[in-house]
C-alpha cells in the first residue's frame, strides 16, 4: 500500500514538474515577441529629457530604436533615454498621402518666413530656421545685438528643467542668450 502511494505522489509530482517546464518554456518566449511595435508604424517618443520626436520605425533592436524623421533623417534613441512611447499604426496608401503633402507644406513654411523677413519680426520659436542670418536681437533689459545665429541647443539647469539657448555671433564675440532674455528679433533692414 505504501508503495503504491508513493508511486502515485511521484506520477502527480512528475505531471506538475512536465506543467511547469511547459509554462516556463512559454515565459521564456514572451520577451522574443514583440506585441506592440513593428516597422513601419509611426512613432512618437518622449525622451527623458522632454524632447518628443516624431518619426516611423525603421529597425528595432534590444536596446533602442532606428527611426526615420524627416525625409532622410535616421535617428537611434536607446531605451534608458526613452520616458515614453506611442505607436500609431498607418497604412501605406496613408503614408504615401500625408508624404505627397510635404513638399506643399514645406513651401508653406517658407512663404510664412518669407512673409515675416518683409515684416521684419521674426518668431522667437521659429529661431532655428533663420541660422547663419544677419538679424538684430532685442533683449528684455534693453540691450540690442546685431549678429547671427550660429545654432540653437538644449541645457537642462539644476532643477531638471530644459531650456533653449541661441549661440549668437556678435562682433566676433560668441554669446549664450537664454530664448526667456529675448524680447524680440527682427532682420536689420526694418
Amino acid at each position: 500500500m505504501v508503495v503504491i502511494l508513493d508511486y502515485l505522489w511521484a506520477l502527480i509530482l512528475l505531471k506538475k514538474i512536465s506543467f511547469l517546464k511547459n509554462i516556463f518554456g512559454l515565459l521564456l518566449l514572451i520577451p522574443i515577441i514583440n506585441w506592440g511595435q513593428k516597422a513601419g508604424d509611426s512613432i512618437m517618443f518622449v525622451t527623458i529629457y522632454n524632447s518628443e520626436y516624431n518619426g516611423i520605425i525603421e529597425k528595432i533592436e534590444p536596446d533602442g530604436y532606428f527611426f526615420k524623421s524627416g525625409e532622410k533623417r535616421v535617428l537611434y534613441l536607446k531605451n534608458t533615454e526613452i520616458k515614453s512611447f506611442q505607436t500609431y499604426s498607418i497604412n501605406r496608401s496613408k503614408l504615401n498621402a500625408l508624404e505627397k503633402q510635404i513638399p506643399s507644406l514645406n513651401a508653406d513654411i517658407s512663404n510664412s518666413i518669407n512673409n515675416k523677413k518683409e515684416e521684419g519680426l521674426i518668431e522667437i520659436n521659429k529661431l532655428s530656421s533663420i541660422t547663419g542670418e544677419n538679424i538684430i536681437i532685442f533683449l528684455k533689459d534693453g540691450r540690442e545685438l546685431n549678429g547671427e545665429i550660429l545654432k540653437i541647443t538644449y541645457k537642462i539647469d539644476l532643477f531638471g528643467d530644459q531650456y533653449e539657448v541661441v549661440k549668437f555671433l556678435n562682433a566676433n564675440k560668441k554669446m549664450d542668450i537664454k530664448t526667456s532674455e529675448i524680447d524680440k528679433v527682427k532682420f536689420p533692414q526694418y
